[in-house]
């Protein structure tokens, strides 16, 4: 989350990259300022849902 705040970061990429891999969420950065990320985070999302219901 707010990849366009790096320098800031509580948690880094890397842990919480294992966290999410540990615990089977998907992870994926994302910035609301920039708008990076957010298309990519809804696909994902639409997609893991159609494939849980088909």
């Amino acid at each position: 989350n707010k990849v366009d705040l790096r320098d800031k970061r509580a948690v880094t990429y890397l842990e919480a990259s294992r966290f999410a891999q540990e615990n089977d969420i998907l992870f994926l950065e994302t910035s609301a300022f920039t708008g990076e990320g957010v298309e990519e985070v809804f696909v994902k999302v639409a997609r893991l849902i159609l494939n849980k219901i088909e």
